[in-house]
């Protein structure tokens, strides 16, 4: 048995894991079927993100062991949620079967068992999010699954707070001077607080607990500048900023408290953060380029297959290079080659794209704002591979996005609820049951419920 399976499991016996997945499946039979899905994935958020925190012992031990727990639950609250249902396009199934090869290509290395688990929480991960968004047949539902979520990551910066106000000078330390609450790695905590920043920005824009939403996205932001993560910080300014110049022009609260917020962060900045991590953030010097140069020669030495059938390598480290690949897209060149990393890339083509139709339709629209997180996300996968990792909450919440603006732009049928009619307009659900197609003709379109 691995090493980590086995660290885990002398915290957390399996009847522990066992009586925690039971305990969650009758609380969530316990809440109401239009409820369930919201609640499902509030939690996901939180018990994800304590599972990143290992100083909070057996707690966090828990919730890393049990990752796939709250995917299943979330997935299933989806699949039984009550309502219409978006048709995915069929090309999204490559997800899945990407998902499921990759579990062939790391079951001859040396860490086989712990990749294999890995994949088979990332196929979870993708189960959970589809799911997901095949309920995100119009705003109001859009809204339903932003606010769930936005309220997880509020309630996920709690600990994160109180670590940094009980020992904020351990914090640091651990980190190599950046921010590294509970023992959790900067950048992969920087992920969680930019994901908050962002996600409770846009359901403060549309109309959710306004001021507390704003104010948990700046203390998130603030977060994210203390993990001193230069990629982490672009990708929030990226998502954020054109977020608060569109919500400062029709909203007061945000044209004065946006910037009392980035003063107040700025100044959390110079004054907690050491002065070589201040320095840090002011320059493009990284070992990352000369890593990036060895997985490219790796890849070339088997640029078709990748692992596949290789018992002497690890997927997660390349001995040779000595670290892990820091980039989302080589990892999926240095375990897949050209075989898996072909198919990811034609689908994260086909995502930006529907993005970028969302925002053109209507760029105050919440598909809109989700498109823009998503590209940021995929931004921040040129310095690491969280993003794809299932035992982070970005995966999860990357599945979703990822989904929902592909069923919203290429729904299977061209008069699908909740997706656009075959003129490119997108359509809402009426309080009748009805979808109302929004263009230029307003045209009304029937369907069945």
């Amino acid at each position: 048995m691995d090493d980590r399976i086995a660290r885990y499991l002398e915290v957390v016996p399996i009847e522990a894991l066992a009586a925690a997945g039971l305990a969650g499946l009758f609380v969530m039979l316990a809440i109401p079927a239009r409820s369930r899905m919201r609640f499902a994935l509030t939690a996901a958020v939180v018990w994800l993100t304590i599972g990143k925190l290992p100083d909070l012992g057996a707690v966090a031990a828990l919730a890393k062991a049990g990752v796939p727990a709250p995917l299943v639950v979330v997935g299933i609250a989806a699949k039984f949620h009550p309502g219409p249902r978006v048709r995915m396009p069929r090309f999204a199934a490559i997800y899945f079967w990407v998902a499921m090869a990759a579990i062939v290509f790391v079951a001859s290395g040396d860490d086989a068992l712990v990749q294999i688990i890995v994949r088979l929480e990332w196929v979870l991960a993708l189960y959970a999010g589809v799911k997901v968004a095949e309920t995100m047949v119009d705003e109001s539902s859009r809204r339903a699954v932003l606010t769930a979520l936005a309220n997880g990551f509020a309630l996920s910066l709690v600990p994160l707070a109180v670590g940094l106000r009980l020992d904020p000078e351990v914090m640091f330390f651990r980190g190599h001077s950046r921010f590294s609450v509970w023992g959790s790695h900067p950048n992969s905590i920087g992920m969680s607080t930019m994901l908050a920043a962002v996600v409770c920005l846009l359901a403060a824009l549309n109309g959710h607990r306004r001021r507390t939403m704003m104010l948990v996205a700046l203390a998130a932001g603030g977060m994210t500048l203390l993990t001193f993560g230069r990629t982490t910080i672009i990708a929030t300014a990226f998502v954020a900023l054109p977020m608060l110049l569109a919500g400062s022009r029709r909203d007061l609260l945000v044209a004065v408290l946006v910037p009392l917020g980035l003063a107040a962060s700025l100044y959390g900045v110079l004054t907690l953060g050491p002065e070589e991590s201040v320095l840090r953030i002011m320059t493009l010097e990284s070992r990352r380029s000369e890593i990036a140069a060895d997985y490219v020669e790796a890849v070339w030495d088997r640029p078709i297959v990748g692992l596949l059938m290789r018992s002497d390598v690890n997927a997660e480290v390349d001995v040779d290079v000595g670290a892990h690949t820091h980039n989302a897209f080589l990892s999926w060149l240095y375990i897949g080659g050209a075989v898996l990393a072909f198919p990811m890339f034609g689908l994260l083509a086909a995502t930006l794209r529907a993005a970028l139709r969302a925002r053109r339709w209507d760029s105050g629209s919440i598909l809109a704002g989700m498109g823009a997180i998503l590209a940021g996300l995929y931004l921040t996968g040129v310095s690491h591979s969280i993003v794809y990792h299932p035992t982070d909450p970005t995966a999860l919440v990357h599945a979703i996005l990822a989904f929902a603006l592909l069923g919203a732009v290429w729904p299977r049928s061209a008069s699908q609820v909740g997706g656009l009619d075959q003129h490119g307009r997108a359509s809402q659900l009426d309080s009748a049951g009805a979808g109302v197609a929004v263009g230029a003709r307003k045209d009304a379109v029937r369907h069945d419920r």
